[in-house]
């Protein structure tokens, strides 16, 4: 098998969310704005068809004299549609710049909108050329394309490209010239990533294999996106401003200027990446079902939620995996119901996942039919990582061992109230209350409160 990486960036995607749902606002420069039919502009400029972001909006959505869209991020642009990408204007650019390399722009600013269902769009269509592929954000993915060929799979990737215009296009209502796509392809993600930066709309660039080195050679440090900006910096401020500049320092020399970064430095120069693309999408689940073939009354669920929550946690501790979604699913005699809720932090206990079951369970009986039985329930853990380092606590978080845990607790302290005297071992703060510069006081002198013996 032989690795091919393809990289996609699907730039007009946020604006083409906007246009869909127009929410532009004016920007800085005058604005072009689209006027009634048969009604003449005054003479301080055109009239507006009402408030100012009604007109921004018909200019924005209708016709083809519509001015081009920005969508700021940060005060930084963002994305725009092709009419942008084409009159110069770059990622990150100031608004001011921006506005004066693109007269006459819209602008719209980023989260105005949804744009999930384009992105779950367009990582839908990647999913459907490899089992393996990795969301960036919402326009930029990697795709694993590898096969038994070792030429690279130009065909395949050309198809990638021109079928995640059209989905993202449909998704958003608007034609596929409204978007920008770039596309690389290399044998690893750090080349296939730099090669788009090269690359046309519509036109993917491939570096074939062997030729990732001199590829990387001629580009600025700044296509090493894999190192984060400040040591892209550093590396500037050192006058190596070519990759092939910093491909000909030896490693050593590298490593002692820099580091732990030293080493992957020298290894990204060389076009090296071992880091394999994630099968990040489609999220993966699993799911745990109750069924009550006599039907239950909603009052006989309380014990569901924690009951799927265990079972849920069991599967995540067996796969090292935690989850950042719970959905529960409950299926009535006239129909099912479902809900989901992100999680604020990643679980794989059972406490943590038992409340937010127990909340959409209150959910979907509230909005349920009344005197109706429930027929099953099914719970979910989605959106699911490997677990990584986890922070132990002492006694676990398993309600159903709460006694024991109290116990245990209890056993400990008498031992060490038995050996030391029982003024020095206490459980909590003093009770009488702290002032504010007492409680500052106990920062810098962690002795100050112990009890002295007479």
């Amino acid at each position: 098998m032989v690795r091919w990486v393809a990289y996609l960036e699907m730039r007009g995607l946020y604006a083409a969310a906007h246009r869909g749902q127009p929410a532009a606002r004016p920007g800085r420069a005058p604005l072009p704005v689209a006027l009634a039919p048969g009604r003449p502009a005054p003479a301080g400029g055109p009239a507006p068809l009402g408030g100012p972001n009604q007109a921004v909006a018909a200019g924005v959505a209708e016709g083809p004299d519509r001015p081009p869209l920005l969508v700021v991020r940060d005060g930084r642009l963002w994305d725009g549609c092709p009419r942008v990408w084409n009159q110069g204007a770059r990622v990150g650019m100031p608004r001011r710049q921006a506005l004066r390399q693109v007269p006459g722009a819209a602008v719209a600013l980023y989260g105005e909108v949804d744009y999930t269902p384009l992105a779950r769009a367009l990582w839908d269509r990647l999913a459907g050329f490899s089992g393996w592929v990795e969301p960036v954000s919402e326009h930029q993915a990697f795709v694993d394309l590898s096969g038994p060929s070792g030429q690279p799979p130009r065909q395949e990737l050309a198809s990638l490209v021109r079928a995640a215009a059209a989905a993202v296009a449909a998704a958003a209502g608007v034609p596929p010239a409204e978007l920008f796509p770039l596309a690389g392809l290399g044998t690893n993600k750090l080349v296939a990533r730099a090669a788009a930066l090269t690359a046309g709309p519509g036109r993917p660039a491939v570096v074939p294999r062997g030729e990732e080195a001199a590829f990387l050679a001629p580009l600025p440090v700044e296509a090493l996106w894999r190192a984060p900006g400040e040591l892209r910096e550093r590396i500037a401020r050192l006058g190596l401003r070519r990759i092939g500049d910093l491909a000909r320092v030896p490693a050593a020399e590298l490593r002692q200027q820099f580091g732990p970064w030293g080493e992957a430095l020298a290894r990204w120069s060389r076009g090296e990446d071992p880091e394999p693309v994630a099968a990040a999408w489609p999220p993966r689940t699993i799911r745990r079902r109750i069924a009550f073939p006599e039907g239950a009354a909603p009052a006989a669920l309380a014990a569901a939620p924690a009951a799927l929550a265990r079972e849920l946690a069991a599967e995540l501790a067996a796969r090292a995996e935690v989850a950042r979604a719970v959905a529960l699913e409950v299926e009535w005699e006239e129909g099912a119901d479902r809900a989901e809720q992100r999680l604020p932090r990643r679980a794989w206990f059972a406490a943590s996942l038992e409340l937010p079951l127990q909340v959409l369970l209150r959910q979907l009986l509230a909005r349920g039919p009344r005197g109706s039985r429930v027929l099953a329930l099914t719970a979910s853990a989605g959106d699911l990582l490997p677990a990584g380092h986890r922070q132990l606590d002492l006694w676990g978080l398993d309600r159903e061992r709460e006694a024991e845990r109290q116990e245990r607790l209890d056993r400990a302290l008498g031992v060490l109230q038995a050996r030391f005297p029982a003024r020095r071992v206490q459980v909590g703060w003093p009770e009488h209350a702290l002032g504010w510069r007492q409680a500052l006081y106990g920062y810098y002198d962690p002795h100050r409160w112990a009890h002295r013996s007479s």
